[in-house]
C-alpha cells in the first residue's frame, strides 16, 4: 500500500475522513455480499413438488409405478392387449362373413340329422291310371312292343284295353303302325292322330281283338277305302287274317260306315273314328261304346 506523508493537522484530518469513507464502502459491499448469498440460499431452498411438471410417457410411467405399486410386467401385458385388440378391430370385416357361414352349415348340417332321424312315413305306391281312350273299356294291361300279341290273348272277359308301352310311355299311332307293317295310304296316314286303340272284347266264343283309328271323316272314309286292297295282310298278326283280296262289300250296322270280306271288317264313323276288326260281331259290339 502506497503512504502518504502527513505535513499538518487539516492532512491529518483529511487522512483520517478517506480511512472512514473507505471502510464505510468496504462495509456495504460486505452487506451486499452477504445479502446475495442468504438471496441464493433462499432460492436453493424453494419447494420444487410446487412447480409445474411437464408430463411425458417416462414421467407418467413412473407415476404409475409409484402411485399404484405397478411393475413394469403390468404394463407389458397392458400393451399387449391393446395390440390384440386392434389387431382383431381390423379382422373384423372377414370375422363376420365367416362366423355367418359357420352358422348356416351347422344349421344345415343339424336340419339333415334331425330329418333323417325321424322314421319314415309309408308312402303309399302310386298306381297306373291308363289315359282316356276312345271307348269305354272294363279292364287294361300293360305290354311291350315285343310282347303285345301274347298279351292279346291273355286279356280279360269285357272290353279290354291293351296299352302298349315303350320306357312307360304310351306309343303313337305312327310306331304302331310300323311295328305291325301296316301300309295305310299316305295321305291317310300323314292326317291319322297320334293317339290310337289296341283293344280285345270277349265275344263268348273266345277274345277277339279290335284297333280304332282316328282322322277328319273325309280323310278317313277315302283313306280307308284306298287301304281295302292291303287292309288284311296290314293286321295279320293281330287277327291271323290272311292276305285275302276278295272283294269288300257293304255290310249292314246301325252305325257308320261298314265294309268289310271274310277275312276282315272295317267301319268308318262320323266323329272320323276307322274300327278294324276280324268280324262283324265285334264291329257291332264296340260300336255300340262308339257315338
Amino acid at each position: 500500500m502506497e503512504t502518504t506523508p502527513v505535513k499538518n493537522s487539516k492532512d491529518l484530518d483529511a487522512l483520517i475522513a478517506s480511512a472512514r469513507e473507505n471502510a464505510k464502502k468496504v462495509a456495504e459491499t460486505t452487506e451486499v455480499k452477504r445479502a446475495s448469498s442468504v438471496e441464493l440460499s433462499n432460492r436453493k431452498t424453494i419447494d420444487t413438488s410446487k412447480l409445474f411438471a411437464i408430463r411425458t410417457y417416462s414421467y407418467d410411467a413412473n407415476e404409475a409405478i409409484k402411485n399404484e405399486n405397478a411393475s413394469m410386467a403390468r404394463i407389458k401385458l397392458a400393451e399387449d392387449k391393446q395390440t390384440r385388440f386392434i389387431k382383431t378391430n381390423q379382422s373384423n370385416g372377414l370375422f363376420w362373413p365367416i362366423l355367418v357361414v359357420l352358422l348356416i352349415i351347422g344349421a344345415a348340417g343339424s336340419s339333415f340329422i334331425f330329418l333323417n332321424s325321424k322314421p319314415k312315413e309309408n308312402i303309399p305306391a302310386v298306381t297306373f291310371t291308363p289315359p282316356k281312350t276312345f271307348i269305354e273299356y272294363d279292364n287294361y294291361t300293360k305290354t311291350t312292343k315285343e310282347d303285345f300279341v301274347s298279351a292279346i290273348k291273355e286279356t280279360k272277359s269285357g272290353v279290354t284295353y291293351v296299352l302298349v308301352l315303350e320306357n312307360d310311355s304310351l306309343i303313337k299311332t305312327d310306331t304302331f303302325l310300323k311295328l305291325i307293317k301296316a301300309t295305310p295310304p299316305a295321305q291317310l296316314e300323314r292326317n291319322l292322330d297320334s293317339n290310337f286303340m289296341l283293344g280285345t272284347i270277349d265275344t263268348g266264343s273266345g277274345i277277339s281283338p279290335f284297333v280304332i283309328l282316328k282322322s277328319s271323316y273325309s280323310y278317313a272314309f277315302a283313306g280307308a277305302r284306298d287301304w281295302e286292297n292291303t287292309l288284311a295282310k296290314s293286321f295279320e298278326n293281330i287277327f291271323n287274317s290272311e292276305n285275302n283280296n276278295g272283294a269288300f262289300t257293304d255290310l249292314p250296322t246301325q252305325k257308320g260306315v261298314t265294309r268289310g270280306n271274310e277275312n276282315i271288317v272295317y267301319s268308318v264313323f262320323s266323329n272320323g273314328y276307322i274300327l278294324v276288326a276280324k268280324d262283324l260281331f265285334v264291329i257291332e259290339k264296340v260300336s255300340e261304346s262308339i257315338l
